[in-house]
């Protein structure tokens, strides 16, 4: 039995509000206000400031001096300590630090057993052995780190006797090389080393209460020892999961699965051939795998090898991915297994829109998906080996009075639970491919529980925990802020609503997760992602228009494109007002509306200055989830006119433009690069229109209510302006009749984001523009 992780916050006692989100935009806000000054201390200690960093260089200059005379006699070894706490200076008594490495050095020669445990562990693993002898190289506490999902809390109920591991990252410190005292900070690029987790075990803890427990890992994913792990996982789910009992067909089959034998539960040939087989409604236990294609797979199913495959398939030609997962499946003793390649007709486009609108029940219907998150394609093979620097040491250190000290050190195993995790080196995709896959992404939130097969270790996902071999269970979703967009958050926020409103931040979240994920075809973007729709659908009753909802339409508008400086896409994919008409990431700037109404204040509808008049979408096929042909939305909203000036300096993966509108300046974010050559183009002089939108919502708590919430406009381009412009129509606005005179059709091209300088709540778009009816498609 495994020892859970319990969570605690910061105070023993702390307001939910004070643990969100909301925290953040308190103070982010504060700090960007023109009229907070600095305190002149605050400024003199700016790590950008000269005197820092030329003191920085000779503190570290001191600190090696001090090591080399120390390890050749030289220099009285002498451990210095807190006046206050009597602990050593250099590591805090494993409280806490950020030393440079020849400090530790000098303490461990001194008999500090801390400085001691952290030396071993340092020039054990340190990847370049020659960054020990340098003065920039910096050791630097980072508690709990490597849990899976635990960046975001932290506890002070610390000891070594509760989960927890401590996190040491090691890196060379540039900003004290001299040639970089004048260079400011963000221009020096950071150079993390490693990252090392100190632990203990349940039955030998280590020596200090900061260095909590964690586990052993099997070593090999196709072990016994890792497969007890998994199964102990998978029982414990189904006996005690509410939310991971799905919701669709109670067991019933997928139309086409693999058959993997007669006898469930009893398998005497672990490589017998298996076969295709049409369900026809049966009832059953079956598995799914998510995995990569890495290309085009030759074993998958054709019109040509229908008939032959439910005959029987060669074990001999599966590749070695597929038959890792049909192990495991046999050793489950489950029958039957779902494998896209082989159960979808790849060459008949009818049957492949056919199984693609149906993925939600196929993957909440599963009984476990096994996920190949290591590998990057079938033929790689899904079970690993763990490198050796993961396998964990036990250091010692004996003082001079004969007490020992000790503790269990490895490399950080990476993870990958929380999709915004910070840049630590051991939150990353880079060793889980799989997670990169835009796909995936629907497969892992739809999935009841996934097995993670990585590269080091067993992960498991389910609606309610995570878990990996390294640090066991952790319940912390509850607790992660609501932008953190996990598998559990997706669930456990659908779960918890009480009304429709209560799920529209969840699509937020989940399209900025999304589209960091990567497509093979550009045109899969809303095949990709439907089958999350039609579980959401079950949750909320306005219409779903091609990747924003009736009921959301002006939140849900206002993305912005993370990269802008690619073009428009040359193939149409959605109407230009949807974020799926480009192909960069794209976020949400209006954080409040990421926020449930336990937060936020609703804006009650008629004091919205912009509104929908009619909304019109077109699907390709019979899916209206999926691909579309056309989409067009009809807005109500002040609107005014400006001349594109100039592109502003482009800063990293952002372009800037300005427009003139009479005497004022508009600065705005585009959705693409405007300059780039084709149909998107839009030339210097050319007029663009700025559309009112929204404004974020107002706070409840009474001490963040005054902070000014930000507004966003559309930015626009008129088409076939000279057609379009002698056109009239009419739209019905409750009981009155607005006649759009000269409004024309448009597409988005950016957006604006607006926070008021003034007294005054609105925006400069919402204050100056004349209330017009807009057409965008």
């Amino acid at each position: 039995m495994g020892v859970d992780l319990v969570v605690d916050t910061d105070e023993p006692s702390i307001d939910r509000d004070q643990n969100d989100f909301i925290h953040f935009i308190h103070y982010s806000q504060r700090a960007e206000s023109d009229t907070d000054d600095d305190h002149w201390l605050e400024k003199l200690a700016h790590p950008d400031n000269p005197v820092v960093r030329v003191a920085g260089v000779a503190m570290s200059f001191k600190a090696k001096c001090g090591s080399v005379l120390s390890k050749v006699g030289v220099s009285r070894r002498k451990l210095k300590v807190g006046g206050d706490t009597g602990k050593c200076r250099a590591c805090d008594g494993m409280e806490g630090f950020y030393s440079w490495f020849p400090e530790i050095e000098v303490a461990a020669a001194a008999g500090c057993p801390s400085c001691n445990i952290l030396m071993q562990g340092i020039k054990k693993y340190t990847p370049d052995k020659r960054a020990l002898s340098s003065s920039k190289l910096t050791i630097i506490h980072s508690w709990n780190s490597g849990c899976a999902g635990r960046q975001f809390v932290r506890t002070k109920n610390r000891s070594a006797y509760l989960p927890g591991a401590m996190g040491v990252v090691a890196g060379l410190d540039r900003r004290i090389d001299v040639k970089n005292i004048f260079t400011k900070s963000k221009e020096i690029p950071e150079e993390a080393l490693m990252e090392l987790n100190f632990f203990g075990v349940k039955d030998d803890p280590a020596s200090w209460n900061h260095v909590g427990l964690a586990y052993h890992i099997s070593g090999d994913t196709s072990s016994h020892a890792a497969f007890r792990w998994f199964q102990d996982r998978l029982d414990r789910c189904i006996r005690g999961h509410s939310l991971c009992k799905t919701p669709y067909r109670s067991g019933q089959l997928p139309s086409r699965v693999l058959d993997l034998g007669s006898l469930p539960g009893a398998f005497p040939d672990p490589d017998a051939d298996v076969r295709l087989i049409e369900s026809k409604g049966f009832r059953g236990r079956y598995v799914c795998l998510s995995y990569c294609w890495g290309g085009t797979i030759d074993i998958r199913l054709t019109k040509d090898r229908y008939e032959s495959y439910t005959r029987g398939i060669d074990w001999a030609i599966l590749p070695q991915g597929y038959r890792d997962a049909i192990h495991l499946t046999r050793k489950l003793g489950v029958r039957y297994i779902w494998i896209d390649s082989l159960c979808i007709t790849q060459d008949d486009e009818d049957d492949w829109r056919e199984q693609a609108s149906n993925m939600a029940p196929i993957y909440q219907g599963a009984h476990v998906t096994i996920a190949a998150t290591k590998a990057t394609s079938p033929s790689d093979g899904y079970f690993s080996t763990s490198p050796p620097q993961y396998q964990a040491t036990r250091l010692s250190h004996r003082d001079s009075h004969g007490a020992t000290s000790h503790a269990y050190v490895r490399r950080t195993i990476p993870h990958f639970f929380s999709s915004t995790a910070g840049t630590e080196p051991n939150y990353s995709l880079e060793h889980s491919p799989l997670l990169r896959r835009g796909w995936v992404f629907q497969e892992r939130l739809l999935s009841p529980r996934i097995l993670h097969l990585g590269t080091v270790e067993m992960a498991w996902e389910c609606n309610e925990v995570c878990a990996c071999e390294c640090m066991g269970e952790t319940q912390t979703y509850a607790s992660e802020p609501r932008w953190a967009h996990t598998k559990g958050s997706h669930a456990r926020n659908l779960a918890a609503a009480k009304d429709e409103s209560d799920v529209q931040p969840d699509w937020r979240s989940t399209v900025e997760n999304y589209t960091r994920t990567l497509l093979t075809f550009d045109k899969d973007v809303f095949p990709a992602i439907s089958g999350v729709v039609k579980n959401m659908q079950r949750y909320r009753t306005d219409r779903y228009l091609a990747g924003v909802w009736e009921a959301s339409v002006l939140e849900d508008l206002a993305w912005q494109a993370a990269n802008n400086l690619v073009p428009r896409p040359k193939t149409w994919l959605a109407p230009t007002w949807s974020w799926a008409s480009v192909t960069s990431p794209v976020h949400y700037l209006n954080y409040r509306t990421m926020l449930s109404d336990e937060y936020i204040r609703k804006a009650e509808p008629q004091t919205q200055r912009t509104v929908l008049l009619e909304a019109s979408v077109t699907p390709a096929g019979s899916d209206p989830t999926a691909e579309v042909s056309y989409g067009e939305l009809v807005l109500l909203g002040p609107l005014i006119e400006a001349c594109l000036q100039w592109p502003a300096k482009a800063e990293e993966e952002q372009q800037g433009y300005g427009a003139v509108h009479g005497t004022t300046l508009i600065y705005f974010i585009s959705d693409y690069d405007l300059s780039a050559p084709g149909p998107g183009n839009v030339p210097v002089g050319s007029a663009v229109y700025f559309l009112f939108l929204c404004r974020e919502p107002e706070l409840k708590n009474p001490d963040r209510a005054s902070a000014k919430p930000r507004s966003f406009s559309l930015v626009l381009r008129r088409v076939d302006e000279g057609e379009q412009g002698s056109s009239s129509s009419q739209h019905q606005l409750g009981s009155k009749v607005i006649e759009e005179l000269g409004g024309g059709t448009y597409e988005r091209i950016g957006i604006y984001v607006n926070k008021p300088e003034s007294n005054s709540r609105k925006s400069y778009v919402e204050e100056n523009g004349v209330e017009c009816v807009v057409k965008l498609i």
